[in-house]
């Protein structure tokens, strides 16, 4: 499974660290994408949001929700895509308005924890999937 993430701040630096790499960055933040890639040679930062969308199975949001509708809109996802939202106060409804499609949309509240996995990450609803991506967090050799 390919996981893209849309954003790139101090969750997403955090949960790229917990699994030591292996997922596609989008430009936003471009600083902290391009330190993330230095550090771990499996991640790469796409051209655009939407290059994250069309190489990935799973997106991540991870943006602010003063941002969020004007950046989902904006995207163009395919059936059989997960999302998994970070965003803050967003409703799984309203999201999935945004992106015109019946995709499973699941939320998750990781704390800058997660990287070790000295946290609990609230998963709503529950999701397999999702779990195992939280459950591989701080395992990285």
């Amino acid at each position: 499974m390919r996981l893209g993430f849309i954003g790139t701040g101090n969750i997403t630096a955090a949960m790229v660290e917990g699994l030591g790499g292996g997922v596609v960055l989008s430009p936003r933040g471009a600083a902290m994408a391009a330190d993330l890639a230095r550090r771990f040679p499996d991640v790469t930062v796409a051209e655009s949001n939407q290059a994250v969308v069309d190489q990935s199975d799973m997106v991540v949001l991870a943006i602010r929700p003063q941002v969020a509708e004007e950046v989902v809109r904006a995207l163009r996802f395919r059936a059989g895509q997960k999302l998994l939202s970070l965003v803050a106060a967003t409703p799984v409804e309203v999201i999935r308005g945004w992106i015109g499609l019946d995709l499973p949309v699941i939320r998750a509240i990781p704390l800058p924890f997660v990287a070790d996995r000295r946290c609990v990450t609230p998963i709503i609803p529950p999701d397999v999937e999702v779990a195992a991506l939280f459950d591989r967090l701080g395992q990285a050799v």
